[in-house]
């Protein structure tokens, strides 16, 4: 009967345990838009174009 107790306790406590661990990580949300990103990209490549035409993107160098 003792070991059936503890090992309940020790089960609810791995879970409590879990759930703090899970509620200390937030997630991390980019707010990055396609001109930033755009920019970036133009930054890295100076004397390259970039020519798009909706979701694709092709560098003229």
């Amino acid at each position: 009967m003792k070991t059936l107790l503890l090992s309940i306790i020790a089960i609810n406590l791995t879970f409590i345990s879990f759930n703090l661990a899970f509620r200390a990580v937030e997630p991390i949300q980019a707010e990055v838009s396609r001109y930033d990103i755009e920019s970036a990209i133009q930054y890295a490549l100076d004397g390259c174009d970039l020519i798009g035409s909706g979701d694709n993107y092709y560098f003229s160098c």
